[in-house]
């Protein structure tokens, strides 16, 4: 968001910190209401998944980073079937991993996303 800012409006003298954090702080908020409307449970990072996410080896051949594993291990262990990111490596992953309670684990954009859970 930042590079995007100073490519666009240079003579601005925009610096990152005047822009992330009000940024970030306006992030919060909008997570925040999206996590009330869909009613989705925050889950805690905790020590067990880390170091599942750090022994799954397949996550780590694929490439993918630690920060998406986390969220792909915690989806796994929290029994998730669904996925949803716009991250294409993460949704190459789609039929890849079956969760805690043996079943595959879908990965999917956000437009195919709406027709699953309709």
């Amino acid at each position: 968001m930042y590079r995007e800012l100073v490519r666009r409006f240079p003579e601005a003298g925009i610096t990152q910190r005047r822009v992330l954090v009000p940024a970030a702080r306006l992030l919060v908020t909008q997570t925040l209401g999206v996590i009330d409307y869909f009613r989705i449970e925050l889950l805690d990072l905790t020590r067990h998944i880390v170091t599942v996410q750090c022994g799954n080896f397949e996550l780590q051949d694929r490439g993918i980073r630690a920060a998406d594993s986390l969220h792909v291990t915690t989806a796994l262990a929290e029994g998730a079937e669904l996925l949803i990111t716009t991250d294409a490596d993460l949704i190459r992953l789609d039929n890849v991993f079956e969760n805690s309670a043996g079943a595959t684990l879908r990965c999917v954009d956000t437009d195919q996303a709406l027709a699953l859970l309709a």
